[in-house]
């Protein structure tokens, strides 16, 4: 006899996700398996076993369970502000945008995708299958980052909606599959590699900083070796006797040099960007400009009252 899959939650007619405790008892729930879009049951007044739904006449449904919880991570990650998880070793955490669930990107149709500042990120829960090497190569080619969420210790119980918004919050439970800003730091590096500027080591190992001497910040001329080595806009060649500058010339830097940049890497105002970095740059130049802008308003405001008064 095959054992009858347990669900933590089924899909109301709307498509939504509903909860046993949140449904009438038996088929008064009127639900349907968020895998393979069977009638469930609802059983939920028993003493003996943890309420939960079950099919109503399928005996076997092998998505069944992996398609619930994910349906249930989807409306957890919705609830959530920040999506937080470790990055080099260090807790980070993005503000969430919006959350997509199944949705087909190119050759693959990853679990969840969550948008964070305009950028993807694809999830993966582990439940019963994780992600196989074909899989990892589709998302490496795409240069999408993704991370998967190891829930397998609980693809024989059943999990509750309270139990998955924790499990979703442990940060050990997360696995990066593929970071695409590895790939992008290389690809900035080498930039920088090429049409940076070599600076060469003065007495004493100091180097002369050309960002912050370009914003006129007193004593600036030079930085020790140390600081300049801490800059993630550096190059160093070991063995050499300089370090190659995030900061760029910008005459070799020609028209097909940049459309080889694009879309993830700049170069602007003579410093090597990421799309983030130079969409910070916008956002804080167009603030420094608005406030500019209403000084310069409350200024002639104020002497033309004086004028007339």
């Amino acid at each position: 006899m095959v054992k009858q899959i347990r669900l933590p939650c089924g899909l109301n007619k709307n498509g939504n996700v509903v909860y046993i405790e949140d449904v009438k008892n038996g088929l008064g729930c009127e639900c349907i398996c968020p895998g393979c879009k069977q009638s469930l049951i609802a059983k939920n007044s028993g003493k003996k076993r943890e309420h939960h739904f079950a099919h109503l006449n399928v005996a076997e449904c092998e998505h069944g369970y992996q398609s619930a919880v994910h349906y249930m991570a989807k409306e957890l990650f919705l609830e959530m502000e920040y999506f937080k998880f470790v990055k080099n070793g260090k807790p980070v955490q993005y503000k969430i945008d919006f959350v997509e669930l199944e949705t087909k990107i190119d050759a693959i149709i990853p679990d969840i995708i969550i948008t964070c500042d305009g950028k993807p990120f694809i999830v993966e829960i582990y439940v019963t299958h994780a992600v196989d090497d074909e899989k990892k190569l589709k998302i490496r080619n795409m240069g999408i980052s993704a991370i998967e969420i190891d829930l397998s210790r609980f693809k024989n119980d059943l999990i509750d909606k309270e139990m998955l918004k924790t499990e979703l919050c442990r940060i050990g439970n997360f696995t990066w599959v593929y970071d695409a800003d590895v790939d992008l730091i290389e690809q900035k590096r080498s930039v920088i590699q090429n049409y940076g500027r070599r600076l060469a080591f003065q007495i004493g190992n100091s180097i002369p900083c050309p960002f912050l001497a370009s914003n006129r910040i007193k004593l600036a001329c030079f930085v020790t070796l140390d600081f300049c080595l801490h800059c993630p806009d550096c190059v160093y060649q070991s063995g050499q006797r300089f370090v190659t500058c995030g900061q760029v010339i910008m005459s070799p830097v020609n028209c097909e040099t940049r459309s080889k940049l694009l879309p993830h890497v700049f170069v602007n105002d003579g410093k090597v960007m990421f799309l983030t970095e130079f969409k910070n740059y916008y956002e804080s130049f167009f603030k420094k400009l608005e406030q500019s802008m209403q000084r310069q308003y409350y200024f002639f405001s104020n002497l033309a009252r004086s004028m007339y008064t």
